[in-house]
């Protein structure tokens, strides 16, 4: 199985009044895992940055299990989950270091786009060596719910 494992101290500046980690924050812990699974398979997205390309997100899933607190050990899984030309998903699984416990499972879809906003494919030889690390979500991990951004309709 394909799977980048980090670990993560919570600071206090992450947690709220009661000291458990502020909800939003959980996506910059699913950063971190992203950043760290292609640094450790070897597909740096520094690579396309330096041709003008970003890997943007599209969209994002959160299931929020258990509350992470101030000074916790977090161990941070992910796995890349679906390639396509031009998207990518991945899949997060956050645990409690020390206790074992699942704290967050999660989703993000991504987009490669160029400096202008416009969609670009992925090269050939890093979507055949990203289509090799490519590890179905175990059912249990998905999220049952999506954040979207949109704007608010008023009924009449």
């Amino acid at each position: 199985m394909k799977v980048s494992r980090v670990e993560r101290r919570v600071i206090f500046a992450e947690t709220d009044a009661m000291q458990v980690v502020y909800y939003g924050n959980y996506l910059k812990y699913f950063e971190v895992g992203r950043a760290e699974f292609f640094r450790q398979f070897d597909l740096p997205f520094t690579h396309y940055i330096e041709k003008g390309l970003y890997l943007a997100v599209t969209d994002v899933a959160v299931k929020y299990h258990r509350p992470a607190r101030y000074d916790d050990l977090l161990l941070i899984e992910t796995r890349l989950t679906h390639v396509g030309r031009a998207t990518l998903n991945l899949g997060y699984v956050l645990y409690n270091q020390d206790t074992r416990q699942k704290l967050v499972t999660g989703t993000t879809g991504h987009a490669v786009l160029d400096e202008k906003g416009s969609v670009r494919r992925f090269e050939p030889d890093f979507a055949e060596r990203m289509h090799a690390l490519v590890t179905p979500p175990d059912s249990s991990d998905r999220p049952r719910s999506r954040i979207h951004a949109h704007t608010p309709t008023r009924r009449q």
